[in-house]
């Protein structure tokens, strides 16, 4: 077996990517010291982000911006705008420095400078139930077209479709309402908002007619030119966003439960459908082809070890590939439960293109750590810990790992903060808790506790599988060894391993206590102190 096929089989053997944790600088510490900017927003902008009566910033943009602030230590001023129109005239005479959810236009270059994306949403064409599919926006004649003003939408569709009549609206309500009164041909609107809207108002005579390609809502926030260093800092707060962080905010605000007789063009269900099957036989294939090459990868593993620093480059560069193909996989299967919602049938296959993502991500995340741990200028970046918080990170995102198992959490309260490095601690949570229900029976209970024993955290994973043979315990920890129990089990045999290093690199212990065939248990040990130096030697 060449290098690439060992590599490729390890690819197949194991279906996340780790969050790069980044550190703020000492001169950008000291803006934050001195620095209160104002934000300016929407404020009725529902479900992005609305000032609600209270004077608060609420929505998905208001969520997102919570946790950044969280994560950078950044505070704020909220600007009480009435109008989208009077925080765009604050932001350009210098009243607000931030503008908090928008698309970079030509027009908004003049004064601003845009972060990072930090959210993305598909623009989608609004019209009633009886208007034709549109396929080429750009042969319509006669149509008009309601959008609300001031918006980077408004400004692109004027310019670029000047066979549609353009109609000033205030807000997205306005503008959909004028299509459901049949003042307007259709609006072109996120999906998000249009589901959300549609659904609050009642207006089932409206459907989403089809995408707009290029149109897509690319939302940052816009910083003022002479606010560089706040542009540079707020982006290193964005790096550290998940698809979890994502997925959790949109889950509080969009919950779309509709019942219709509204007209759906299920073409992209089809395509989505097509390429499902697809890597259905695909997967069959390698599953058919898996226990013959099984035996031959444990031949392989001594050349396999000889090649390490080849592989990692492979594996780095193949991660880089396909982390926005995933991204987009994931994404489109959650739209596409919104829009089947009606459909049952489908869901089983959705949740199933979900978790085969989560696995393949899992793995890119183990490879990727081990080359990060194995880097001879790697550095931890150890901050102080929430426990707490932590844990419920943890447990919330098992049910991405299995719909099979029952989770529970066991919580000592008032546990101190862990100085570590929270990257690298999520990937041992989820290796363990990834190797408890790998192995332990559907409809069994996989626990996590978190206590105190003297100066230390004490983490531990039990499961109701069939525990370790005695001959085994003292080589799990061991890079690409796996137990008798794991022939037919997905797998690279790295995620141990890769605990074990990250015990080690924060000064701990890691050991597992079972009885065969009733469950194992797996206990670490972590310091609260954490490492004396961020440095590893």
């Amino acid at each position: 077996m060449t290098r690439l096929q060992t590599l490729v089989l390890m690819l197949l053997l194991a279906l996340n990517l780790p969050v790069q944790a980044q550190t703020l600088t000492d001169a950008e510490h000291a803006y934050l010291a001195t620095h209160t900017p104002t934000l300016c927003v929407d404020p009725v902008w529902e479900p992005y982000e609305v000032i609600n009566a209270e004077g608060r910033h609420e929505g998905i943009a208001a969520d997102l911006h919570a946790l950044l602030r969280q994560r950078l230590g950044l505070t704020v001023k909220l600007f009480p705008s009435k109008t989208w129109d009077d925080s765009l005239a604050a932001s350009k005479d210098g009243r607000c420095q931030l503008l908090s959810f928008i698309n970079q236009t030509p027009a908004r270059d003049q004064w601003l400078i845009f972060t990072d994306v930090l959210f993305t949403d598909s623009n989608v064409l609004i019209t009633r139930e009886q208007f034709p599919l549109i396929t080429d926006l750009s042969s319509l004649r006669g149509k008009t077209i309601a959008l609300p003003k001031g918006t980077a939408m408004h400004e692109r569709i004027k310019a670029a479709y000047p066979n549609l009549r353009v109609i000033d609206t205030v807000t997205e309500e306005e503008a959909l309402g004028m299509v459901s009164n049949k003042q307007a041909d259709m609006s072109l609107r996120g999906l998000i908002v249009a589901a959300y809207t549609i659904k609050k108002e009642g207006w089932f005579n409206l459907k989403i007619n089809s995408a707009l390609a290029g149109y897509e809502n690319r939302l940052r926030i816009g910083v003022l030119k002479s606010e560089p260093m706040l542009r540079d800092i707020l982006n290193k707060g964005i790096a550290t966003l998940t698809e979890q962080d994502h997925a959790k905010i949109v889950d509080q605000h969009v919950k779309i439960r509709m019942v219709t007789d509204v007209q759906i063009d299920y073409t992209l269900a089809k395509w989505l459908t097509a390429l499902l099957f697809t890597i259905v036989l695909t997967s069959l294939y390698w599953l058919k082809h898996l226990r013959m090459l099984n035996r031959r990868l444990q031949l392989a593993l001594a050349e396999v070890t000889n090649s390490e620093a080849e592989q990692r480059q492979f594996i780095s560069m193949l991660s880089h590939e396909v982390r926005s193909p995933l991204a987009v996989i994931d994404s489109t299967a959650q739209l596409l439960t919104v829009t089947l919602d009606d459909d049952q049938a489908a869901h089983p296959l959705v949740a199933r293109m979900r978790r085969g993502v989560a696995r393949l991500s899992n793995f890119f995340d183990n490879c990727l750590t081990q080359d990060r741990v194995d880097s001879k200028n790697f550095s931890l970046h150890a901050t102080h810990i929430d426990v707490a918080e932590l844990a419920n990170w943890a447990i919330e995102n098992a049910e991405l790992l299995s719909e099979q198992h029952h989770f529970a959490l066991e919580l000592e309260p008032d546990l101190p903060p862990l100085h570590g490095d929270q990257t690298l601690l999520r990937v041992l949570l989820t290796n363990l808790l990834s190797n408890a229900v790998k192995y332990a029976p559907p409809n069994t209970l996989v626990t996590l506790r978190f206590n105190r024993r003297f100066d230390s955290l004490q983490i531990q994973v039990t499961d109701q599988g069939p525990g370790i043979a005695a001959d085994e315990l003292s080589l799990i920890f061991l890079r690409y060894r796996r137990g008798r129990n794991a022939e037919r089990l997905p797998g690279a045999g790295l995620g141990l391993s890769v605990v074990k290093r990250i015990v080690d690199m924060h000064r701990g212990s890691v050991s597992v206590v079972n009885t065969p065939g009733a469950g194992a248990t797996f206990t670490v040990d972590l310091p609260f102190v954490g490492p004396a130096s961020s440095k590893m030697q």
